[in-house]
């Protein structure tokens, strides 16, 4: 099976550009006609936050719009600048809500159970994981016990080294959330998440956890004690994770664009 992992789109309003210079909507569009030209065909899109630039419904018009033409299904948790309000009204093909209003989701139908937990708080940046949402993710764990589990977010729920990002992080239940992770960490594949626009590695409870790049733009890499939060014009990105029962997981990051090639070796 193939899971294909879109993060940070920050698709923007008609007209608007991110920082002035980035067409977000476009750069969506060439993200998911690359996603479908995948060879195989991905069991799974799954898309995991910042949908939206300001969370405008004309925004997700467009998403629902562009959506529309993949094949496969799709599965999304919100980011910071998402509207949980308007992605049920206008993607409730794509969204689960839960009690007490968060938009986490369980997709069960793969070998490779897919969590989508969501971290947002309504109108701030950084994250959080409150008692009712750590609740629901160790119900769900306990509910399908012994099943190999991947599990998304939006905030990552580990410290990157980059000030400018980590300040925007989870700052309420990561203790909480880790204690789940290592109660279940046999069931746990891996943990992906978005946010921070690059493409980094790390560990929780002794599983890995994978950030996605930006599917729309990257950040720049600063990990100086007073960092700049500026955005560099990197190819975008995007995750791809595979999943067999002889291998488990794995995942590769994908270009967005294609370049010259494939050319033989002699």
């Amino acid at each position: 099976m193939l899971i294909a992992q879109l993060s940070d789109m920050h698709v923007s309003k008609p007209g608007k550009r991110f920082g002035g210079r980035k067409d977000t909507r476009e750069a969506f569009a060439r993200a998911l006609s690359r996603i479908g030209s995948l060879n195989p065909k991905p069991n799974l899109l799954l898309l995991s936050g910042d949908l939206a630039e300001t969370g405008a419904a004309e925004e997700y018009d467009f998403i629902a719009e562009q959506l529309a033409h993949m094949s496969c299904p799709i599965a999304a948790i919100p980011g910071n600048h998402d509207v949980r309000e308007e992605m049920l009204r206008k993607l409730p093909r794509y969204v689960i809500p839960q009690d007490g209003g968060h938009l986490s989701f369980v997709h069960d139908a793969l070998p490779l159970r897919v969590i989508g937990i969501d971290t947002i708080i309504p109108g701030a940046v950084n994250g959080e994981l409150c008692e009712h949402r750590l609740a629901w993710l160790e119900q769900t764990l306990e509910a399908g016990r012994s099943k190999p589990t991947l599990i998304a977010m939006h905030h990552p729920p580990v410290k990157t080294g980059f000030l400018a990002m980590d300040n925007y992080g989870i700052r309420r239940g990561r203790e909480a959330f880790a204690a789940i992770i290592a109660k279940h960490a046999t069931d746990i594949r891996a943990i992906v998440s978005g946010h921070v626009h690059r493409t980094i590695l790390g560990n929780l409870a002794g599983v890995p956890v994978l950030i996605a790049p930006g599917s729309s733009l990257a950040f720049e890499l600063d990990l100086g004690e007073q960092p700049s939060l500026n955005f560099v014009e990197e190819p975008p990105q995007f995750l791809v994770h595979t999943w067999n029962v002889e291998s488990g997981l794995t995942s590769h990051a994908v270009f967005v664009e294609t370049f010259g090639g494939p050319f033989p070796l002699s």
